[in-house]
């Protein structure tokens, strides 16, 4: 039985991480895509590139647990 209970537990705290995954993968896109358009003008050094994208995955991993989730009926 533990192991129902806890894979249960499992697939909701992963539903809650998939919940914001779009918003998550647009945001790093939308940041790569512009870095790509701008490349010719501005340098963004690698190190900057990869703090940005580690700032948003931390950050919609902090809101997926502080938003709460949606109820199904």
């Amino acid at each position: 039985m533990p192991v129902v209970l806890n894979s249960s537990r499992m697939a909701r705290q992963t539903y809650a991480l998939i919940d914001m995954l779009h918003y998550e993968l647009a945001a790093i896109l939308a940041f790569v895509a512009l870095k790509m358009l701008l490349a010719h003008w501005i340098e963004v050094p690698v190190t900057i590139s990869l703090a940005v994208i580690l700032i948003t995955l931390q950050i919609f991993a902090i809101a997926s647990k502080l938003i709460p989730e949606k109820r199904q009926i």
